[in-house]
């Protein structure tokens, strides 16, 4: 009897999302845990860069602003983009997957020291002081052009935040999700996701292709999510399908009868690498 696998969340990989539209935050109440925003100074005409770990600092950035109140009309390459977590009071900010933390004032962490956060905002300039009064908050270095944490008083930092996408379903026709295992994943529309590269068969032939709108996706291909929910067909192929796939590759991972095994080289291994009969 012909098994096909379940596919799983693991088997797909989300890249990251940059918004498009980046708008200035006005009122701190209006943030929520979860939004991904940038650090600018409008004034300045500057955004929050990479991190630099000799200084402790967050480089500038050149980007242009519509004006002081609207939002950027065009984001600079290299500027961060952040991760808002936790909560009022106590916020957190995710940059590379670590959060920003502070022991003193004009030094930025990554990971370390004390990583909340209390978020003011007046006429649309952010205050974001570490809740550690001694290492004072977030502000722009205008003569030094820098994101740092000052006590003294620097020039004003503003947030923008980026705009909602949608959030799109991904499925595989004829393989349903182990909701035992995890959950129907959704990706952002304009991400990047790499499709299962894993060739299954079925009813002798193997899977050698995924179609969607009537184009043609190898597996393992990345795929730009588009706004709205996509159902993958698979493409059944007559024997071997590592020969009808244009690129070549070293080694195919295949599932037949439940089991999986390893095709390198035309040779058939099983998952303990011992060469099958």
């Amino acid at each position: 009897m012909n098994k096909i696998t379940s596919l799983c969340l693991s088997l797909l990989t989300a890249m990251a999302v940059m918004a498009q539209d980046w708008t200035i935050v006005t009122d701190a109440s209006d943030l929520k845990a979860g939004d991904q925003i940038v650090l600018a100074c409008n004034t300045e005409g500057a955004t929050a860069g990479a991190y630099d770990p000799s200084k402790g600092i967050f480089e500038s950035v050149t980007s242009s602003f519509a004006n002081k109140n609207d939002n950027i009309a065009s984001l600079g390459a290299g500027t961060v983009i952040f991760t808002l977590g936790g909560q009022q009071g106590a916020w957190t900010i995710s940059y590379d997957g670590n959060l920003i933390g502070a022991n003193a004032s004009k030094k930025l962490l990554l990971g370390n020291g004390i990583t909340t956060w209390t978020i003011s905002i007046i006429s649309g300039d952010a205050t974001i002081a570490n809740t550690n009064a001694n290492c004072g908050a977030i502000q722009f270095n205008k003569l030094n052009p820098r994101f740092l944490n000052y006590t003294s008083t620097q020039t004003p930092v503003q947030i923008y935040r980026g705009a909602a996408v949608p959030e799109v379903s991904i499925s595989y026709e004829g393989f349903p999700y182990k909701r035992t295992m995890c959950d129907i994943p959704t990706y952002a529309a304009g991400s990047v996701i790499s499709l299962p590269s894993a060739t299954p068969e079925k009813d002798g032939k193997q899977l050698t292709a995924w179609q969607f709108e009537g184009k043609t996706y190898q597996p393992g291909a990345d795929f730009e999510v588009p706004e709205k929910d996509v159902v993958f067909v698979p493409v059944w192929g007559e024997g071997n399908g590592v020969e009808q796939t244009p690129v070549p590759v070293k080694a195919v991972k295949i599932i037949r009868d439940g089991q999986l095994f390893i095709l390198r080289d035309g040779i058939l291994y099983n998952a303990q690498g011992a060469r099958a009969n």
